[in-house]
């Protein structure tokens, strides 16, 4: 399997070394091309990091002043239309990977099932969340369960999420990226071209993921 790794940083360079790292120990196989977006241009020695924790070689996008969340991923968006190759994986900057993922397994259902655009995979719940037993269970009705073999995951209508996910490089050429409230607004962008269209989440809803942001505190995402 080859695909591109985009990966969102914001001056952050502690949360995107331990996130590359546990990236790089945790799945596989490794990408064949990989770009960095440096939102505000301001993490320092960003060569000298990567090449220290990661076998592959980096392209770097920086951007000063900051252009935010949306605007930053517009770049990425760019680079993977850009890409001859099939698929892509977004990583953000204070998500680690927590368990060991063949991203060849999330290929195969992708493949197989074309309806699905996108296989996330679930991060661990925070916040109000947690009360109600994660994030899936704070949304009832939205998530159903589908399995393919020894292949589990779950579907919804409800939301494109950002990341840490693997999608079809192709839907980068078809659509635009939102400029406002992407993540929110992409989802139904796909869904009015391909109204069979659901979002998928890898496993049975246990979580690959930490997110790390909210070690900053409560509503700590990043930007």
């Amino acid at each position: 399997m080859k695909y591109l790794l985009t990966v969102l940083t914001n001056n952050r360079p502690v949360y995107l070394e331990r996130s590359i790292r546990w990236f790089t120990e945790h799945v596989r196989p490794h990408p064949v091309e990989a770009v960095i977006m440096d939102d505000g241009g301001g993490t320092p020695d960003l060569h000298g990091l990567l090449a220290e924790i990661t076998p592959w070689a980096w392209r770097i996008e920086r951007s000063s002043p900051a252009l935010g969340q949306c605007g930053a991923m517009s770049v990425l968006w760019q680079a993977a239309r850009d890409s001859s190759l099939d698929w892509t994986f977004h990583l953000e900057d204070d998500q680690v990977i927590v368990r060991p993922v063949d991203l060849n397994k999330l290929r195969l259902v992708l493949e197989t099932h074309e309806h699905i655009k996108q296989m996330t995979l679930m991060r661990a719940p925070w916040g109000a969340e947690i009360e109600h037993g994660g994030y899936i269970p704070s949304a009832p009705g939205w998530y159903h369960r589908h399995h393919a073999g020894a292949s589990e995951w779950i579907e919804t209508t409800r939301n494109w999420a950002f990341a840490p996910a693997l999608m079809h490089t192709k839907l980068a050429s078809e659509f635009d990226f939102p400029e406002i409230q992407a993540e929110t607004a992409i989802g139904p962008v796909i869904r009015e071209k391909y109204p069979d269209a659901t979002f998928g989440l890898w496993g049975w809803g246990e979580p690959w993921c930490a997110h790390i942001g909210v070690e900053k505190g409560a509503r700590a995402f990043g930007y």
